[in-house]
């Protein structure tokens, strides 16, 4: 079976979008490098934007983390969650397929 993640997406279910930060809204993060703004795409935060340490934890990052509250349109709110439960959807029906097709090969062999 086929594990496809975005390249935009992270382990954690976000995505880098530095470019859409003002350049009077950048953060330093605890050990002096500009943070990073991640998008979070999970289902308990989705489409909540947030500020990390640019290094990962596992190398010397410094654990830095802070919300980036910004307010989104009622529609562009509409389209995002849309859109994130069309994503939900369409990763279960991909798993669904492979799952078939798995089957399938399996039967073929026999």
């Amino acid at each position: 079976m086929t594990n496809y993640q975005s390249p935009l997406l992270n382990s954690a279910g976000s995505s880098s979008s530095l470019q859409s930060v003002k350049k009077e809204e950048h953060r330093l993060c605890l050990c002096g490098r500009r943070a990073r703004v991640y998008t979070s795409w999970t289902l308990k935060n989705p489409e909540r934007r947030f500020y990390t340490c640019a290094t990962p934890k596992e190398g010397e990052g410094c654990q830095f983390f802070q919300w980036f509250e910004e307010d989104f349109s009622p529609r562009a709110l509409e389209m995002i969650t849309h859109l994130n439960h069309m994503r939900i959807y369409l990763e279960e029906k991909l798993k669904l397929v492979e799952e078939n097709l798995s089957k399938n090969v399996e039967n073929k062999r026999l």
